[in-house]
């Protein structure tokens, strides 16, 4: 997690780093979000803590650089999140409200010099 970020996830955005790895493990699996048909049948991931647990409905997965904006851990705002569904390499319908909370998963790609591929979701408290 990033070292800004409260670990109640209470901030607007929270950002987990995790390696790429070809076995599979830790973020391995995000890149697979490039394709539509993927996101289409895992469109809810689960984040699972000792004290509450989350639906994560993502809605944006995008190949940026390390300089990206969504690493400033300002409020993502409706522009921001347009312009994060515009670049998206899926499409999607999910319905976002200035009150929602983020989870961003952050891993690296290769597709040039400190690229990075990203996976936003609106995180959604399971009671």
């Amino acid at each position: 997690m990033d070292y800004r970020n409260e670990s109640d996830l209470s901030n607007n955005n929270t950002i987990i780093y995790g390696h790429n790895m070809k076995n599979g493990t830790m973020l391995g699996t995000i890149m697979k979000y490039r394709n539509q048909s993927y996101y289409d049948n895992h469109k809810i991931i689960y984040y699972l803590t000792p004290y509450k647990n989350y639906k994560v409905e993502i809605f944006a997965g995008v190949t940026s650089n390390v300089y990206s904006e969504i690493y400033n851990l300002e409020r993502i705002d409706k522009n921001r999140r347009n312009t994060l569904m515009r670049q998206s390499n899926f499409k999607n319908d999910i319905e976002i409200t200035d009150e929602d909370k983020f989870l961003t998963l952050s891993t690296c790609a290769y597709d040039f010099d400190d690229a990075r591929f990203i996976l936003v979701g609106v995180l959604r408290e399971i009671l």
